[in-house]
């Protein structure tokens, strides 16, 4: 987490100075592309001149992980939610911004919304080890597919787009306690040898399967009813993926607590 703040404090400043730029000299998003490609020459140069250490490759356990996943419930139901909130962030994420400029925000406007968003995760990414140890990561997964349905609830019912700047910081600081809770604990449960596979694992159902899967969820059901109806659809879809998630960690425990009296 700690390390992963400094990326979240590059990608909000990136998003609220190309914003102001482009509406300062009125470009399109074109220019956006150019500017990305300006700014990444200086990373290239500094990573040019990193000299890492070499350690013994771990090769890719695809099956031995498989069978890690599927023969442990509570391994099943980590990834599950995994998915689900990778589902999730997947509609919210590509068609927020376009619930925004519906309702007429300009390029300002999405600069200023990814800078609070990165700037509240900011400190979270910092307090997220600690956060988990207290809440547990269950309770981490489950807060931040709560904070879905919230963040869905606020952009499908706010008629001026400043309004939804609360939704963009909740973005931000469930976020960094998602990611940091979340690949800690892929770490955690991984057997000996198989820690790259597992993360594998984790990366794949969320930014691959999951992410890839709600582009085209969140696409068929703007197409379809619009995207703020969309956005009502997908809160009441989270909210019955959380009761049920909620439903079963509070019988597993009861299970588990049966077990050792």
């Amino acid at each position: 987490g700690k390390q992963r703040l400094w990326g979240q404090w590059g990608f909000g400043l990136g998003s609220f100075m190309v914003g102001q730029v482009l509406s300062k000299f009125g470009l399109t998003y074109r220019a956006a592309f150019f500017l990305h490609a300006m700014i990444s020459i200086p990373t290239l140069l500094v990573l040019l001149r990193f000299k890492p250490k070499k350690m013994k490759n771990e090769p890719p356990k695809f099956k031995e992980g498989l069978r890690v996943i599927t023969g442990n419930k509570d391994v099943m139901a980590f990834f599950a939610l995994i998915g689900s909130i990778g589902i999730s962030s997947g509609v919210i994420e590509n068609f927020a911004y376009k619930r925004l400029r519906e309702l007429g925000a300009d390029h300002r406007v999405l600069g200023r919304s990814r800078l609070i968003s990165s700037a509240a995760g900011v400190p979270m990414f910092w307090m997220s080890g600690n956060m988990t140890k207290y809440i547990s990561v269950e309770g981490i997964l489950l807060l931040s597919l709560l904070s879905y349905v919230i963040r869905f609830l606020i952009y499908a019912s706010v008629s001026n787009p400043w309004h939804a700047l609360p939704a963009e910081a909740l973005r931000g600081a469930t976020f960094a306690c998602f990611w940091a809770a979340s690949t800690s604990h892929a770490h955690k449960i991984s057997p000996v040898g198989l820690t790259t596979t597992m993360l594998g694992f984790m990366q794949g159902i969320y930014g691959g399967i999951g992410q890839s899967m709600g582009s085209l969820i969140g696409g068929g059901l703007s197409a379809f009813m619009g995207t703020a109806k969309a956005f009502y659809f997908y809160a009441g879809v989270d909210s019955a993926i959380l009761c049920f998630f909620c439903l079963y960690f509070a019988l597993t425990k009861v299970s588990t607590k049966e077990r050792i009296s």
